[in-house]
């Protein structure tokens, strides 16, 4: 049996040596910064990145901030009624907003060619305005289904679309006379239990802010549904007893982590003045964009609680366009 030949050098160090002897040949002392630029086997490329939770959670927001807005701006073009023509325009602004907000966080890519020119479809067939409530719906469920898996960042962004896909989801209803979808049921006694788990200290001060917060809005809510009358009295406590019951949460977590909880001031600086049921009105919406600018920063913290925030920033962002009327693009970020 004839032996095997000794292993000789790799092909590709074999390869590498030949170019730079030659080049060397060739040029002498002449500058070798470019022979990095050599490749050594054309039919080796890198495979792109695999996309991981942040980038993949992106896309999917982005594929329905599309849908979204041209279903709105399409539904807009052919409404009879002027004021709800204006609401759903509002509407599709709101979602040109957010491809914005998710086209900033893009990962950067390396330079190529120049991509072809996008093919021209045909616009948007008008869907029935009483379909758009569900569509905004199912869209916020989605975006919201991402915030326990992607980055601080990215969480707080996609809270952020999700609450604001659930207010024009309902103020769209509410608008066609149409009953308002259910708001995504993100809170849960699974989750509940784990809130206080993994709270780092960048977490333990936006849930003391956030509580401090809810319990200036107790406050304000108390002095609103005092001096208005009506339906609007009723709204008011209502919201009244939605922040009763964040206090709560909040104070639960907090005590669950072994922390101290703030405790209620005698009383707040309210946000605006509170004489006539217009300033009353706007001082509600007040108090609820002020909450939203506090929530946010629990729904990117650690842990579970995400849940939490995500859920008040949600509810915030709703009873604030039950008051105006007009969506906010991105609830706590603006």
């Amino acid at each position: 049996m004839r032996p095997s030949p000794a292993a000789g050098p790799p092909r590709r160090a074999v390869l590498a040596s030949l170019v730079a002897g030659l080049t060397l040949g060739l040029t002498g002392c002449a500058d070798l910064s470019r022979l990095g630029d050599v490749r050594l086997d054309d039919d080796e490329t890198v495979p792109p990145p695999v996309p991981g939770p942040d980038e993949l959670a992106r896309r999917a927001a982005v594929a329905d901030a599309r849908v979204l807005r041209d279903a709105a701006g399409a539904a807009a073009a052919s409404a009879g009624d002027p004021a709800l023509a204006g609401l759903l325009k509002q509407v599709a602004d709101v979602h040109a907003v957010h491809l914005e907000a998710l086209a900033a966080r893009e990962p950067a890519r390396t330079p190529t060619a120049a991509p072809s020119a996008a093919p021209t479809t045909a616009p948007p067939v008008p869907p029935p305005v009483g379909e758009l409530p569900g569509r905004e719906s199912a869209a916020a469920v989605r975006a919201l289904g991402h915030v326990p898996e992607v980055s601080g960042g990215m969480a707080r962004l996609l809270a952020a679309v999700g609450a604001a896909r659930s207010a024009c989801a309902d103020v769209v209803a509410r608008t066609a006379g149409t009953p308002p979808p259910a708001t995504p049921a993100l809170v849960t006694e699974a989750t509940r239990t784990t809130w206080s788990e993994g709270l780092d200290a960048d977490a333990v001060t936006a849930l003391t802010a956030a509580t401090e917060a809810a319990h200036a809005a107790v406050y304000g809510y108390g002095v609103v549904a005092a001096r208005l009358t009506g339906a609007a009295q009723e709204a008011a406590r209502a919201a009244l007893a939605d922040h009763e019951a964040a206090v709560a949460q909040l104070r639960d977590v907090l005590v669950g982590a072994g922390h101290e909880p703030p405790v209620p001031e005698v009383a707040y600086a309210l946000p605006g003045p509170a004489g006539t049921p217009a300033e009353l009105v706007e001082l509600a919406a007040g108090i609820e964009r002020r909450l939203a600018g506090h929530y946010a920063p629990v729904a990117a913290a650690t842990g579970s609680v995400r849940l939490l925030g995500a859920d008040l920033l949600v509810g915030t962002a709703v009873r604030e366009v039950r008051w105006t009327g007009t969506p906010t693009a991105l609830p706590g970020l603006h």
